[in-house]
């Protein structure tokens, strides 16, 4: 037995939780060791007895390390017992845990197996006087009703019992799985059982507590799924409480209707009728009088799009998304501004310039941050339909991420995730204002130059989001950019009397070394000086990050500079009054052989 092995045998007997906890979480390797027939015979009831009472957190690793063991015993039914245990938790963290682990299980198991083994602990559960076993039973039901061949009616009949239990935590069980229920039974294709799914989705969908109705309509999807595959009489009965539940007075029902919408909509085909009455219903959402239905709403806007014509986007949603621009929550506003640029996609381009491009500059012009940030993100689409060459959206996007580093711009907010989060953006804004072959223009320098401020930054994270992201716009900028913009830029940050800001330069020249030597060998002369100069600095990190740097280097200039300039400069890092300087130099030579 190797010594982990045995250590980790040692820890699940251990008298402190945490050491436990270790030890469960090496379940695996153990059973590897041990073998199958000790892993079943010996471990697993093992685990079974310690699930009867421990900690909340080793439970629920008990729960998820069994999932690992079906291969590794002879019969993985034997593992059903141990995960009963865990499903009559009263803690519902650790019950969803051993559910979840049952669903991996038994889907391994043969049907005869799942036959005796899950049919038979499915029963117990659900005759269980506890509400927290009956909960697990109905959670099981719909796995066992999928992979058992026999006893679907026995089944079902639980789930009405579950329905009906005076216990609206048991009943919520029941509308929680409605969903799992209707695609199982599609599966099956019984059109009596089928029916009886219908009837019980019906019923909650029409009870007294919203938390029921709330729960019942997340499942309504599958279930006209069920409708239109087994049977289609049903299908337009289930497709009208979608509407109820839109106008429900709960605005919790509502909003998981708006949560399902999208899905919702493309189940079954298309028709004029149809389409033009889901477009009223979802404006009826997206123009909700609680903000976190119209939100959600607004979250699924592209989705439902896809499944409506062109003139309901027109006609009837636009109207309601451009509401938003002005709406009292920021939430709200957010939601719409990522998915406002997607429409390009789904509108001809006049219908993209007359509509969409007003919401658009609104949106670029809003006192959030975060609301700009999420049109700008998803531009692209909008900007390759309306063209890049669009004067008017180019303005507002200068205004919004503040070329000029003036206040109201993103590139000049107070809040530095924001401006990082804008660095990250930059390359694919250039990329986008940009014409393949054609000269560099002033708009894209000026977006460019974003980053070029962001490397001066005051917070390092900033600076080295910069660093990271310069590639492409070297690429994009040319030859006369990166000499005339760049190289001026890091040779004065330099020389900056903070040492982290010259350590910032040092680590832009190691990044931009090979992009910008690809582009013009000449430039890696000026590179060369600066990082030259950072071998007398006085700070021992900087002259530590210019040996690394220097080893970058000379990896990207000819051999002839590589001996005359680095070499020297590398040889007197060697003999530096610092370790860690003379460890990074020694290091260098060897990468870049000098």
């Amino acid at each position: 037995m190797s010594v982990a092995v045995k250590e980790a045998i040692q820890l699940l007997t251990n008298d402190k939780p945490s050491l436990r906890l270790t030890g469960i979480r090496q379940l695996k390797s153990i059973a590897e060791f041990i073998g199958p027939k000790q892993t079943q015979e010996e471990l697993v009831p093992y685990l079974e007895q310690a699930a009867v009472d421990d900690t909340d957190e080793i439970l629920i690793a008990i729960a998820e390390e069994l999932a690992c063991l079906g291969p590794l015993v002879s019969d993985a039914a034997c593992l059903i017992r141990p995960l009963a245990v865990l499903a009559r938790a009263d803690m519902q963290c650790i019950r969803d845990a051993a559910i979840a682990s049952f669903k991996t299980v038994c889907r391994d198991l043969p049907t005869s197996k799942c036959d005796t083994a899950l049919l038979g602990t499915v029963e117990r559960l659900a005759s269980s006087s506890y509400y927290n076993e009956v909960v697990s039973a109905c959670c099981l039901i719909p796995l066992a009703y999928s992979l058992c061949s026999t006893g679907q009616r026995s089944l079902l009949s639980m789930f009405s019992k579950v329905h009906e239990s005076p216990l609206q935590i048991v009943q919520r069980a029941a509308a929680d799985n409605m969903g799992d229920l209707a695609d199982a039974v599609t599966s099956k294709k019984s059109v009596e059982d089928a029916t009886f799914v219908v009837e019980k989705y019906l019923a909650m969908h029409v009870d007294d507590a919203d938390n029921i109705r709330m729960a019942n309509i997340l499942g309504g999807p599958a279930v006209l799924r069920l409708t239109s595959t087994v049977i289609p009489k049903y299908t337009s009965t289930i497709d009208d409480t979608l509407a109820e539940a839109c106008k429900d007075v709960s605005w919790r029902v509502r909003l998981c209707a708006a949560t399902v919408f999208a899905d919702w909509v493309g189940q079954i085909p298309r028709t004029p009728e149809r389409t033009e009455k889901l477009a009223s219903l979802f404006a009826g959402l997206m123009s909700d009088h609680e903000a976190e239905v119209r939100a959600k709403a607004a979250a699924g806007f592209l989705d439902v799009c896809r499944n409506v014509g062109e003139g309901d986007i027109v006609n009837t949603l636009l109207p309601t998304l451009s509401q938003h621009r002005v709406d009292s929550s920021d939430q709200v506003k957010k939601s719409t501004a990522a998915v406002v640029c997607g429409l390009a996609h789904h509108l001809t381009r006049h219908d993209v310039t007359l509509h969409v491009r007003p919401i658009l500059f609104n949106f670029l012009a809003d006192p959030s941050p975060e609301v700009k940030l999420n049109v700008l993100s998803t531009i692209s689409g909008l900007v390759e339909k309306v063209g890049p060459e669009d004067e008017n959206i180019r303005k507002a996007v200068a205004l919004a991420v503040g070329t000029e580093g003036k206040a109201g711009g993103l590139s000049a907010d107070v809040d530095w995730h924001i401006r990082d989060k804008l660095a990250r953006l930059m390359p694919e804004l250039c990329a986008i204002f940009s014409r393949p072959g054609a000269p560099l223009d002033t708009f894209t320098e000026s977006l460019a130059g974003v980053l070029l401020r962001f490397l001066r930054d005051s917070v390092f994270a900033v600076r080295s989001t910069a660093v990271e992201m310069m590639a492409r716009p070297i690429a994009l900028c040319g030859t006369t950019w990166v000499r005339d913009r760049l190289v001026p830029q890091l040779s004065k940050l330099s020389k900056h009397l903070d040492y982290l800001r010259r350590i910032t330069a040092l680590q832009a020249i190691a990044a931009f070394a090979e992009p910008i030597t690809e582009l013009d060998p000449r430039l890696a002369s000026p590179l060369l000086d600066v990082a030259g100069q950072a071998v007398m600095d006085k700070v021992p990190n900087v002259r530590l990050n210019a040996a690394l740097t220097l080893g970058v280097l000379g990896m990207n200039v000819p051999d002839k500079t590589r001996v005359d300039s680095v070499g020297p400069l590398l040889t007197r890092l060697q003999s530096d009054s610092d370790a860690d300087v003379r460890e990074s130099a020694e290091k260098s030579i060897r990468m870049c052989h000098v």
